[in-house]
């Protein structure tokens, strides 16, 4: 008999549950059924946490009742599993995946696989400031696609998270409104690509809040999207001219006259600190809202 398959300890059973998954658990004592059973229960709680946090019917945030819910299940399943290992026939060969070794891969898999996607395909990001409205709100958690420059050019208008230029290290996300060899000049709050002024119609009128005056700027591809000017006299409302050399973006933010980007701090970036492109807005902790947004 092979030893991998017998003496289910109730203790090791309870703990594998607790401290990684009662599905893991259930695949140590053998019963796969259980396991998927406890998978299924938790991605539905899940869905149905997320659903109460959306209709403002969760009395606590989603993070703090998902973490919960999680504990709740785990020790649940732990004891469970306690049970079922006590009154177990422990000298009973138990099923291939209930070998040590296939434990951990099976556990290592999901790591493997979001440890590659988040390198390679789509990585989450979220928004801790307000220099990106009103396009992106604080507590907007996104997705940026890490290979959409793989095949495509950036262009004016997209939505990219980089890395500072000062430190390689610090994330930012920002609109790209100048490529390499454009010239950039703000005059009365309007943008001047090329020598060429940039359209603003008004959208929404300042507010009570003074938070500003929203416009919707066009871009010379007929692409536009929302940008906020609390005035046109504030510090980058009237500038020199910016050249953008060779291999280098320029980036502001939406919330123009709140936002440290290429005409301050951050300077020119280089395409080498580009992380990847925003594609799809999904969540927002500070409303505790679903959005499902794909940016402008």
């Amino acid at each position: 008999m092979i030893a991998a398959f017998v003496n289910r300890r109730p203790w090791v059973a309870a703990l594998i549950a607790l401290i990684f998954s009662p599905l893991m658990g259930m695949l140590y004592l053998g019963r796969w059924r259980w396991g998927l059973l406890y998978l299924l229960l938790t991605l539905t709680g899940y869905g149905l946490l997320v659903t109460a946090a959306h209709l403002a019917m969760l009395p606590l945030t989603l993070d703090a009742a998902t973490g919960l819910a999680a504990l709740g299940i785990n020790i649940c399943g732990a004891v469970h599993c306690y049970r079922i290992a006590y009154w177990l026939d422990r000298q009973v060969p138990r099923q291939w995946f209930a070998r040590w070794y296939a434990l951990f891969a099976i556990w290592l898999l999901p790591v493997l696989l979001a440890f590659v996607v988040r390198i390679f395909l789509w990585e989450p990001f979220n928004i801790p400031a307000a220099s990106m409205e009103p396009t992106l709100q604080v507590g907007d958690h996104l997705f940026v696609s890490k290979f959409a420059y793989n095949t495509d050019d950036p262009q004016r208008g997209d939505l990219v998270v980089f890395l500072s230029p000062e430190d390689n290290q610090t994330a930012y996300v920002k609109r790209l409104v100048g490529l390499p060899g454009d010239h950039l000049q703000w005059q009365g709050g309007v943008l001047y690509l090329n020598g060429v002024r940039l359209p603003r119609e008004e959208v929404a009128p300042r507010q009570e809040d003074n938070w500003g005056t929203v416009y919707r700027e066009v871009l010379p591809s007929g692409r536009s999207y929302l940008i906020r000017e609390i005035g046109d006299d504030h510090r980058f409302d009237n500038t020199d001219i910016y050249e953008a050399p060779e291999g280098h973006y320029f980036f502001v933010g939406d919330n123009r006259d709140n936002s440290l980007d290429s005409r301050s701090m951050l300077g020119f970036v280089p395409r080498a600190n580009f992380v990847g492109k925003i594609v799809l807005i999904y969540w927002n902790s500070e409303a505790q809202k679903l959005r499902f947004v794909m940016p402008e």
